[in-house]
């Protein structure tokens, strides 16, 4: 005879279900931790951030006077106790935070946390979060102090020895900022101070954003998909011959073909590559995609080609429309995805071969253009 199981009951109002059914319900929408499935995420969730893009969020900041307090700003965390699902703490407003003094001859490394309290974590009849500085111990080269269970790190505080700093006065120099971040599942997730980048992702497809850069996991590393706030490259430019006519040679020569009139977006850029191409700085994935307008009017073909430069040498491939019209128009082009190795430049540049004379004309809309995609 088959046996089921039962599942951990669904979340309802009312307190008519216990309160880890409503912490897992809030966990089935929180980006997960490694390890899973069902590992959490402790941290903080980015809801702002400055005007240099620094996360604000219980972000560690010094008095208005300095002295031997500190303030958190607001924010929200994750915090989660072994078996207990994830915990969501809010700090509505920025608070101050007292350090204990400091040593008479040595340097101390005191660590702020946030801290969730309630009987599943460690009795007493609380249920709440706040936020405590834990004193380091004294030394010559202090270290921080362990982060307890149930708690999420947000900042160190140096504590300077009263023979450096008779009167503590902890600013800016004295206080870092230690968060680790937490995201919304679906959501990039900002990595923040004490996170570790080279950290796996929970899963194929997650992203992340790290010092600006948006990123996916692909299973093995993670991909960089665009820069936050980076224009991304592009290039327009008609195509002609290299001394501006609008012509294909005949007789079975290959034309040296140039852009002209280019319009780009984004830094960068060289267009009078070889006299006949483009340039850019940035490695990655690039698209490239042409088109070559011409008149034919009896039985031959144009070819176009393109010439890809790296540090190991030239590759010459042409594109996969050919012109094989026997009379009036024809055109020949279409699209390749170029991979610039890392560290180098894009580099192309560009041809036509035309077989039998005589010349053919190119037409307006002859264009080539450039569009990078993203990191490998």
């Amino acid at each position: 005879m088959p046996t089921g199981a039962d599942m951990t009951s669904v979340w309802s109002l009312q307190l008519r279900n216990p309160a880890r059914v409503g912490r897992m319900h809030d966990a089935a929408f929180l980006y997960p931790g490694p390890g899973g499935p069902l590992a959490h995420r402790d941290g903080v969730l980015p809801s702002a951030t400055d005007e240099i893009g620094v996360v604000t969020d219980l972000r560690i900041v010094p008095a208005t006077t300095p002295s031997r307090e500190v303030w958190v700003l607001p924010g929200q965390c994750v915090i989660t106790a072994p078996g207990t699902g994830p915990y969501l703490c809010t700090l509505e407003s920025a608070v101050p935070l007292m350090v204990d003094p400091a040593h008479a001859t040595l340097p101390r490394l005191d660590a702020v946390v946030a801290r969730v309290r309630d009987d599943a974590v460690s009795g007493g009849g609380i249920s709440k979060g706040d936020l405590i500085p834990i004193t380091g111990t004294p030394a010559s080269t202090p270290t921080a102090p362990a982060t307890p269970a149930g708690c999420t790190k947000i900042g160190h505080a140096l504590v300077p020895s009263l023979a450096t700093m008779p009167v503590t006065a902890l600013g800016t120099a004295q206080l870092s900022p230690q968060r680790k971040g937490a995201a919304v599942r679906g959501t990039p997730r900002h990595l923040l101070e004490a996170d570790d980048p080279n950290e796996a992702g929970p899963l194929i497809g997650a992203e992340r954003i790290y010092s600006r850069v948006r990123q996916v996991w692909t299973g093995l590393a993670w991909e960089t998909v665009y820069r936050i706030g980076d224009v991304r490259p592009t290039l327009y430019a008609d195509l002609r011959r290299d001394d501006g006519q609008m012509i294909v040679n005949g007789t079975g020569a290959y034309t040296n073909l140039g852009i002209f009139n280019p319009v780009t977006t984004g830094g960068g850029w060289t267009t009078n590559y070889v006299a006949r191409g483009a340039s850019h700085p940035r490695d990655g994935l690039w698209m490239l995609d042409m088109t070559l307008a011409s008149d034919v009017a009896s039985a031959r073909y144009t070819d176009a080609f393109y010439t890809q430069v790296t540090n190991a040498g030239s590759v010459t491939l042409p594109f996969p429309a050919k012109d094989v019209a026997a009379t009036g128009f024809g055109g020949t082009g279409g699209t390749h995805l170029l991979r610039v190795p890392r560290g180098e430049p894009l580099r192309v540049y560009f041809d036509a071969y035309k077989n039998n004379a005589p010349n053919a004309t190119i037409l307006a809309g002859s264009y080539a253009r450039l569009t990078w995609l993203g990191e490998p």
